[in-house]
């Protein structure tokens, strides 16, 4: 089993709880990760540590930005695993979940729109881009394709952008997610190549969220691949992006 995910193993076992449950006490209006139940929480730090092993990407010397970080779940996440803060830069619109994530943390943040990242961050590059269900808060598709294009500029040469976002028909005035196609296509037009993804919260047989359970409870894991390939609709997606 590779390092990132013995890590990752060891950081589910020690901490998620207490984390989750602190998150969900305090300004969870705000934050996506304190409102998913643990199981959810446990497929997606799955899913993110395999893509980025699967690609052999190494955290530790990277310097990464998340967009719409709230109260910062993800970007903690990373220092533990890299057992450092440094390098780590998150921003959000909100006031309040950044107040909370500096309360906490000595990880950089920075307040403002992401439509506005270019202007915020401007003469900063960074190796990886995460946004993980924050997109769907954007006006559309077109506010996503301004974001990408500062996005890419802020990225380094064969760079990275991770996304997680929920598959969705889109609606105006709602937060429903993306087509994944469309997301896909609106990212890579900004200048970013797909190199893997993988898809969440599967629905089997009428069965929500099957493989996440399966995950979780840890059932049988010989059945797993069984279950992935089981026909069923994921609720989300996971991509991953390079820079050409």
């Amino acid at each position: 089993m590779d390092s990132l995910t013995v890590g990752l193993e060891n950081l589910m076992r020690e901490n998620v709880v207490n984390r989750h449950g602190s998150l969900a006490h305090s300004h969870s209006i705000y934050n996506p990760l304190s409102e998913r139940s643990l199981r959810g929480w446990y497929e997606c730090s799955r899913a993110v540590a395999h893509l980025l092993t699967a690609h052999h990407i190494d955290l530790a010397p990277l310097r990464i930005l998340d967009l719409g970080c709230g109260t910062g779940d993800w970007l903690r996440w990373f220092a533990e695993l890299r057992g450092s803060s440094d390098g780590l830069t998150g921003v959000d619109y909100n006031a309040e979940p950044l107040a909370w994530a500096r309360a906490v943390s000595p990880i950089e943040y920075v307040q403002g729109d992401m439509s506005k990242i270019g202007k915020l961050l401007s003469n900063r590059q960074f190796d990886m881009l995460t946004a993980f269900v924050s997109f769907m808060f954007l006006r559309d598709l077109d506010e996503v394709a301004v974001v990408m294009r500062q996005a890419r500029q802020l990225t380094t040469k064969g760079g990275y952008f991770l996304i997680q976002e929920v598959n969705g028909k889109r609606h105006e005035g709602d937060y429903s997610g993306y087509p994944r196609a469309a997301l896909q296509a609106t990212i890579e037009a900004a200048g970013y190549r797909l190199l893997g993804a993988r898809g969440l919260f599967k629905h089997v047989f009428g069965i929500r969220r099957l493989n996440t359970a399966w995950h979780v409870y840890g059932w049988n894991r010989a059945l797993l691949p069984l279950i992935e390939w089981l026909p069923g609709t994921d609720v989300q997606s996971l991509l991953l992006f390079q820079t050409d």
